[in-house]
């Protein structure tokens, strides 16, 4: 049976509210002044020990007070309702606390008596980098509410009526786990989770691993498939293996220039030449920039691109767009010049990564038929693409800052020969990116195109992938649409019409209407008009421990509004400013919530969606689109922004 759900641990008012999917039950226990549900929870506990609970950082909070409570339920029957709402409470602000300081919880995973599942870990969430709460799923998945807790942690009294509101928002916040499940389980629509099961996919890795990755997020489950591979190939235990990586005062760029890379051009050779003298600090950043034929390329520590900006490119009977990409760059960077962290045994390191490379692609055939064997092969591809990433990470066991370099400047080194090649033979590149390019070439070039790829194959051993292009439209090397000749759209960036959860997919209607002026040939105005999905014109505010969000009244008096908002551009409205915390010593300042000179409506809550649909100032969102339209079609950036509605064009 799997049960999602949430705790409420007020001071004076404890609450485990729960969902039971596959029989659409719901399951609400308190403890407050007037009701002490405790043995009624412990008995549902009993009962359902063998399922699956389901919640959103449960393992490091929700999961440690449950079992607090169940290991310690004796010790209370004797106490008030208020004395064990307290407790719990207590108990549950020290979890975060010490969460806050990196401590670890008070109970391990795997002592724990009933099993989790934590939605929050397998989406990989908790990321520093990646951090995000409940609040911001809830903008993200589009639900009509975004709620924030209604009253304060320390809260002792509560009336009815208070009571009922904090019940309601704990069974919101059930809801909004519920559907993360279904995104996580593919249970969805949405483009980027539909019928791919993450639980799935684990419960697969863990039969063939023999290890328990329900809750390790994508690039765990590869770090930890790489460790017990190594820990064969080497003979150490697994745990005995290093938990600690090679250090380095400095990193060099020669060490990680292949013997094969040679240069004609004489920009190239000089980019050769500063690469062997140059030194970095660990935490150093390089950009070397080179110019071929009018084209700038940036070659450095990030990566390489080049610079694009403002351009449109079209097949048509004399002219074809032509993409190569290297297949498994990262691993394939790693195996053609034996790359491996200093302090393992390098033969077997490759070795380990050898066969995770050819174990992918031996059952790559298969997955399309086996689900199990689709979990399988995607575990070993993050096994092999995730190590270029550890390699960087100071905590992880592959940590080698210098081979993580390495990797990144042959790779790039190897492009950019490619470059060369292609650009002595009159073939422009319109695109160099981590591990590709494109070109735009005259159609009686196209097999000379393929000749010099496979004389660079010859060189370097990489396996090029290739694909034909009908147009790109590029705002920059980041920020673009390719349509390819089988009508595939791929889209970049500020293009992107379908997000992951974890990125921003606000105004989600400008790239819908980009998206339909470029492949669909539509009208930018008409499309605007015509689109009635309000969630499609907000965009959402967050303003962190830094900030707070206000608004005012006529006479001056500030109005304090919600840590996240959700809003959109409108006709009507209010100004929205990101105000700096008086107890912040900080060098932030007061700002306006973009677009800072458009009034802006709050729509947390989605009531009454045709006042909200004849309130959008729709010319704001076509006025946005038409700038980028007319950036990419001049080359130019647009001089005035129109205002009047009545104006067609930007143009």
């Amino acid at each position: 049976m799997n049960i999602c759900y949430d705790l409420e641990t007020i001071k004076g008012n404890f609450l485990f509210v729960g969902y039971n999917p596959d029989e659409d039950n719901w399951i609400q226990f308190s403890i407050w002044e007037k009701e002490n549900q405790l043995l009624d929870l412990i008995k549902f506990l009993e009962e359902n020990k063998d399922a699956n609970y389901i919640g959103y950082n449960n393992l490091n909070f929700d999961g440690q007070v449950v079992e607090y409570i169940w290991r310690n339920y004796e010790n209370f029957l004797n106490l008030t309702n208020l004395e064990v709402s307290s407790l719990i409470s207590t108990f549950a602000s020290d979890v975060i606390n010490d969460t806050n300081f990196g401590k670890f919880p008070p109970y391990q995973e795997s002592n724990l008596t009933f099993r989790q599942i934590d939605l929050f870990k397998i989406n990989h969430h908790d990321n520093k980098n990646l951090r995000i709460g409940l609040k911001r799923l809830e903008y993200e998945m589009d639900m009509d509410n975004i709620e924030e807790l209604p009253v304060p942690v320390d809260k002792i009294s509560f009336t009815d009526e208070e009571n009922k509101e904090l019940i309601e928002y704990c069974y919101h916040d059930v809801k909004a786990t519920y559907l993360f499940y279904k995104h996580l389980t593919g249970d969805v629509e949405h483009e980027t989770y539909k019928n791919v099961n993450q639980l799935e996919i684990r419960n697969s890795l863990s039969e063939e691993f023999k290890q328990d990755f329900t809750n390790y997020s994508e690039s765990k489950y590869g770090d930890e498939i790489l460790k017990l591979l190594y820990s064969k190939e080497s003979g150490c235990d697994y745990k005995e293996l290093p938990r600690k990586g090679t250090f380095r005062k400095k990193l060099r760029f020669k060490d990680g220039i292949p013997n094969y890379i040679k240069f004609n051009n004489l920009e190239f050779k000089k980019l050769l030449t500063t690469l062997k003298k140059t030194e970095l600090p660990v935490d150093g950043n390089f950009e070397y920039n080179v110019i071929i034929d009018g084209n700038k390329i940036t070659v450095g520590s990030g990566g390489l691109h080049n610079v694009i900006e403002n351009k449109v490119y079209e097949s048509n009977d004399e002219w074809v767009i032509l993409d190569a990409d290297v297949s498994s760059y990262y691993p394939a960077t790693i195996l053609n010049n034996e790359y491996a962290p200093k302090h393992l045994n390098k033969n077997a390191f490759l070795r380990a990564y050898k066969w995770a490379f050819d174990k992918r692609i031996e059952l790559k055939p298969l997955s399309k038929k086996d689900k199990k064997i689709a979990g399988i092969v995607l575990g070993y591809k993050n096994a092999l693409n995730s190590s270029y990433g550890k390699m960087g990470d100071i905590q992880n066991w592959l940590y080698d800052p210098q081979q993580r370099l390495n990797i990144c400047i042959a790779g790039q080194l190897s492009l950019l020969m490619l470059t060369e090649m292609l650009h002595e033979k009159g073939i422009q590149t319109i695109m160099q990116n981590t591990d590709g390019l494109s070109v735009y070439c005259k159609r009686t070039d196209i097999d000379l195109f393929y000749s010099i790829c496979n004389e660079w194959i010859k060189i370097t051993n990489y396996i090029l992938e290739y694909k034909e292009y009908k147009a790109m439209y590029f705002l920059s090397v980041n920020d673009y649409i390719a349509v390819d000749i089988d009508n595939i759209v791929k889209y970049k960036g500020d293009f992107l019409v379908n997000t992951d959860l974890k990125k921003n997919k606000g105004n989600r209607a400008i790239p819908l209407a980009l998206k339909e002026y470029f492949i669909n040939k539509r009208n930018v105005e008409e499309f605007i008009n015509s689109y009635n999905n309000i969630y499609d014109f907000c965009a959402r505010s967050s303003a962190g421990n830094t900030f707070y969000h206000a608004t005012y009244n006529k006479d001056g008096s500030e109005i304090k509004l919600p840590k996240l908002i959700r809003y959109y551009t409108s006709k009507k409205g209010v100004n929205i400013m990101k105000m700096v915390k008086e107890e912040n010593d900080t060098n932030a300042k007061d700002t306006n919530v973009k677009p800072a000179d458009k009034l802006k409506t709050i729509i947390n809550k989605v009531e009454n969606v045709e006042y909200h649909l004849s309130n959008i100032d729709r010319q704001w969102y076509i006025d946005e689109v038409k700038k980028i339209i007319y950036r990419l079609e001049t080359g130019k950036k647009p001089k005035d922004v129109f205002k009047d509605p009545n104006q067609l064009s930007l143009f």
